[in-house]
């Protein structure tokens, strides 16, 4: 990996995209109906290499039921598939609950105000929505393919049956949409803006004190640093990954100007502390 001066490292810190920040900030299923029980369970794929972190939910109410509701929200402890787990609740962690006065007809949604959970990059997690007072939720026989953005994937996989934790229902796909917060959480973040050519501004903050480096690369994707100081370290870019070096994180927080040429656009920026290998969230394309 190369090294340049503070000048050089400036320059390519300051990369930065108008695209940065940019958060779908939901995915929906559907809310066809036709078949329905207590509760679902289904897979959710982060893709955004910020990070998610889920705000709440909706959900289709079952065909001829009404008034309130009282709701469970479930997610698999070690963050992996519901997939084997789906009658074992020992696997799974309590996000919330609620209890709501009333619901919606079916076919509207229902806001279901449960949420914190915070799903990494790269990250697949099982999720299981369920109604505990003996009454039904409405899902629909699948497979229906994925529903996906730029952000997340609900997987094509889903399971339907009674509470608690007797899902046995093969191939029911949960009506509903999730909300989520792009960024993981907060943390250490950068924020980049300009234009590719042109004047770019790279402001960082939550970095603490200490060193900081600046990763380019030529793509978002999952990529191991494999020597060094941080061996191991999982990035949120790949490609032709190129580490720089500046001086100092200026307290956690700060901000460096220059400007680009053509050969940065379409380029994605990380960075990283050196003295604890924290990483950033990527910024990008340039």
């Amino acid at each position: 990996m190369k090294r340049i001066g503070l000048a050089a490292a400036a320059i390519c810190c300051a990369m930065g995209a108008a695209a940065f920040g940019q958060c779908d900030d939901s995915v929906t299923s559907t809310f066809a109906e036709g078949n329905g029980h207590r509760g679902a369970m289904w897979d959710l794929t982060c893709l955004n290499p910020d990070g998610i972190t889920i705000t709440s939910f909706d959900f289709n109410a079952r065909s001829g039921t009404s008034g309130p509701a009282s709701i469970e929200v479930w997610y698999v402890t070690d963050h992996t598939t519901y997939v084997g787990k789906n009658t074992n609740q020992s696997l799974w962690t309590l996000l919330g609950s609620a209890n709501l006065p009333n619901i919606n007809p079916t076919g509207t949604p229902t806001n279901v105000p449960i949420g914190g959970l915070t799903i990494n990059f790269g990250e697949t997690c099982g999720l299981y929505f369920t109604r505990t007072d003996g009454v039904s939720i409405g899902y629909t026989n699948g497979p229906l393919g994925t529903f996906e953005n730029a952000d997340v994937r609900w997987e094509d996989r889903g399971m339907g049956g009674e509470y608690p934790f007797q899902v046995t229902f093969n191939n029911r796909v949960f009506n509903g949409t999730v909300y989520y917060e792009c960024g993981g959480g907060g943390g250490f973040r950068i924020t980049l803006t300009g234009d590719c050519p042109g004047r770019k501004t790279l402001a960082w903050s939550g970095a603490g004190s200490g060193q900081m480096g600046i990763l380019l690369g030529n793509n978002q994707g999952t990529f191991t640093i494999p020597g060094g100081p941080c061996q191991g370290t999982q990035l949120g870019i790949s490609g032709g990954i190129t580490l720089y070096t500046v001086i100092g994180t200026m307290g956690g927080e700060g901000q460096v100007s220059a400007t680009v040429g053509t050969g940065a656009c379409g380029k994605f920026v990380q960075c990283i502390k050196t003295n604890d290998c924290t990483t950033s969230n990527v910024a990008g394309p340039i």
